[in-house]
C-alpha cells in the first residue's frame, strides 16, 4: 500500500521526494503500522484504496478518458467486498470521475454500461461466497450464504 501511494503521490505532485515523505509518513503512522503488522483485513483495505488512488491519478494525469476509468471501477467493486467502509471512498471518487469525464465521453450509455459491468466483475468474491456457502461453510462467515436471507445477513453484517 505504501509503494502504491509512493507512486500516486509522485505521478501527481511530479515530485518523487514528495511521493516517499508521503508514503513514509503513512507506513509509519501509528494506526496503519498497528493493523499492517497483524492478518486483518485492514492491510487488503488499505492496499486497494492505495490502488484506486494511483488509478484515480493516472485518469487524471491521462486526460481523463473513459478507458481509464474501467479499472477504478473493477478496484471498487474488490474493495467494497473487502471493506464495506470503502463506500466513504469510492462513492466520492466515482461521482468524480463521471462528472470530470461528462465531456470526454464518461457519461454516454455505452461508457456508463461498461463502468456498471467492471464494478459488478469487481463483486464477483460475493458470487463466489453465495455458490460456495452452506452448512459447511457456516463456521467462516456471518450466516449460511447458500441462501437469499443469510447472503444479505453476510453482506450487511449483521
Amino acid at each position: 500500500a505504501t509503494g502504491t501511494l509512493a507512486y500516486a503521490v509522485a505521478l501527481f505532485v511530479r515530485s518523487i521526494w514528495a511521493g516517499l515523505a508521503s508514503a513514509g509518513l503513512f507506513a509509519f503512522s501509528p494506526h496503519f503500522w498497528a493493523y499492517a503488522t497483524r492478518a486483518e483485513v485492514f492491510a487488503l483495505h488499505h492496499l486497494l484504496l492505495s490502488i484506486l488512488l494511483l488509478l484515480l491519478v493516472r485518469y487524471d494525469v491521462t486526460g481523463r478518458h473513459p478507458d481509464q476509468a474501467f479499472p477504478g471501477a473493477f478496484v471498487i467493486g474488490l474493495a467494497l467486498c473487502n471493506q464495506h467502509t470503502s463506500i466513504f471512498f469510492a462513492v466520492p471518487w466515482a461521482f468524480w470521475v463521471l462528472w470530470s469525464g461528462r465531456h470526454h465521453g464518461t457519461l454516454l450509455p455505452g461508457s456508463l454500461f461498461r463502468l456498471v459491468a467492471a464494478g459488478c466483475l469487481g463483486l464477483l468474491p460475493y458470487f463466489h461466497l453465495y455458490l460456495r456457502g452452506g452448512s459447511a461453510a457456516i463456521w467462516m462467515c456471518w450466516g449460511d450464504t447458500s441462501c437469499i436471507g443469510g447472503f444479505v445477513t453476510h453482506i450487511l453484517r449483521r
